[in-house]
C-alpha cells in the first residue's frame, strides 16, 4: 500500500483529506500518509549512508586513507596527497598506477573491460591491479604502487634498447667487474617477493648508467651479482681506468639510492663489494631460441 503512487503526490493527499466526511476515516489516511512518508525517507537515509559508507586503503609506507564505494584507488590516494602515478590520465593505457596488493583482494572489484584488455597484454599477477579502474567495496584493503617515482617507469613500461652484435670466439683483453650485495639472504627473508626482486631490479639498473657511460657492457645478472665487461680498442690500461672510474660511480649511485630510496621505502640499507680484473677472454654471441645471448 505505501508504494501506491496515489499516495506519494502532494495533490492527491489534498484531495484525500478534503474529500473524506468521515473523520475517523479521515485520520486514517493521514496516518497512512505519513507512515508511508517515513518509511520511505528511512529507505532513502539508509540508502544514501550506504553509498557514503568508507573503508580503509593502507599505502604501504606511505598513508592510510579513508575510500567510498564511488571512488577509485586512484581518486582516493590523489585525494589524500600520494604521489600516485598515471601517466595516461587513469584511462587504463599506460599500467603506471598499477599496485600490488597485500590483503584485502577480496574487496576489491573484479577488472572491469578495459582493466581486462590491458591485462591481456601486459599479463599481470591475480594480485596487480590497476588503481585507476579499481574500487574497494567490501573491506579494508592493504597494497603498495609498484611504480614509487618516475625512475621506475623505465622498469616497468616500454622496452630496452637492442644489445649490439659481437662476432663469436673472439679473444680479446678486457676488464671484467664484478658486483655482489651482501647480507643478501636478510633482505629475500625479510621482504615480500615482489619487494626483494624491485630492489635489485631497482639497484642494478641504476648501475646501468655508470656501467655504460664508462663503456661497459652488462654480461650477466645472477641472483645477488652483476658481472660487466669493458673493452676499449686501444690497450688494457684504458679498460681497466674505466672499469674503476664505473665501480666508483656505482658506489655513489648506491649511497644515493640508500638515502633517498632504499632507507626511505624499504626501511634497508644495502651494502655491497665490487672487485675488478683484466685479462684476456673468449668472447661472442650464443644463440639460445630466438635471442643472442652474450658470453
Amino acid at each position: 500500500m505505501c508504494n501506491s503512487k496515489f499516495l506519494y503526490e502532494d495533490q492527491a493527499h489534498v484531495w484525500l483529506t478534503d474529500n473524506i466526511e468521515n473523520k475517523a476515516l479521515k485520520k486514517t489516511f493521514q496516518e497512512i500518509k505519513w507512515f508511508c512518508l517515513l518509511r520511505r525517507h528511512n529507505r532513502i537515509t539508509m540508502q544514501n549512508m550506504n553509498e557514503r559508507k568508507n573503508h580503509l586503503v593502507e599505502f604501504v609506507g606511505e598513508e592510510v586513507v579513508s575510500i567510498s564505494r564511488n571512488e577509485t584507488i586512484l581518486d582516493a590516494s590523489l585525494a589524500a596527497g600520494i604521489p600516485h602515478f598515471h601517466v595516461c590520465g587513469g584511462n587504463a593505457r599506460c599500467s603506471t598506477c598499477r599496485v600490488l596488493v597485500l590483503e584485502g583482494i577480496e574487496h576489491l572489484t573484479p577488472p572491469n573491460q578495459k582493466e581486462s584488455f590491458l591485462n591481456n597484454q601486459m599479463h599481470f599477477p591475480p594480485n596487480v591491479r590497476l588503481a585507476c579502474q579499481t574500487h574497494v567495496v567490501g573491506g579494508n584493503v592493504k597494497l603498495r604502487r609498484i611504480i614509487q617515482d618516475e625512475t621506475d617507469i623505465g622498469l616497468y613500461v616500454g622496452s630496452a634498447a637492442g644489445d649490439s652484435t659481437q662476432q663469436l670466439g673472439e679473444e680479446k683483453v678486457m676488464a671484467l667487474l664484478f658486483f655482489d650485495i651482501r647480507n643478501f639472504t636478510h633482505i629475500m627473508e625479510s621482504h615480500p617477493a615482489f619487494d626483494a626482486i624491485h630492489i635489485i631490479r631497482k639497484l642494478f639498473s641504476s648501475f646501468q648508467s655508470s656501467i655504460e657511460g664508462n663503456r661497459g657492457h652488462i654480461v650477466e645478472t645472477t641472483g645477488d651479482g652483476l658481472y660487466a665487461v669493458f673493452n676499449y680498442e686501444k690497450g688494457k690500461n684504458r679498460n681497466a681506468q674505466a672499469a674503476v672510474r664505473a665501480a666508483h660511480s656505482m658506489l655513489g649511485d648506491l649511497e644515493v639510492l640508500n638515502e633517498t630510496y632504499f632507507i626511505p621505502h624499504f626501511e634497508e640499507r644495502i651494502e655491497g663489494g665490487i672487485g675488478v680484473h683484466i685479462g684476456k677472454v673468449v668472447s661472442g654471441t650464443v644463440r639460445v631460441g630466438s635471442e643472442n645471448h652474450w658470453s
